[in-house]
């Protein structure tokens, strides 16, 4: 039973389990899950098999990850610090009076 006084909710026959998702979301959930690759990109030439064999240990080593992560915790850092000091650039936190001054 849904819980809309024992009317079953189209949400929760479609997904299970009583998790409401509007159709818009559900609908990009599924894409997001089912997708396949359209075709699978191989190198035809010599010089590009060289270059990936020497590239991708080093772009899939333990160091480089370690750097993704120190600039992604920078950042999450300096936008936090943003929003703490009110210095976010974001339109909806300028006061209405500053929003087009000039014209």
């Amino acid at each position: 039973m849904g819980r809309l006084g024992g009317v079953v909710n189209e949400w929760e026959v479609k997904i299970g389990g009583g998790h409401f998702f509007p159709p818009l979301q559900r609908n990009c959930l599924y894409f997001a899950l089912t997708t396949q690759p359209r075709h699978r990109w191989i190198p035809k030439y010599k010089i590009q098999k060289k270059i990936l064999r020497k590239l991708f240990p080093i772009v899939n080593s333990i160091p480089v990850k370690f750097v993704i992560v120190l600039v992604l915790v920078f950042n999450t850092i300096v936008l936090s610090l943003q929003v703490r000091w009110g210095r976010a650039t974001n339109q909806a936190t300028q006061p209405a009076g500053e929003v087009g001054a000039g014209h």
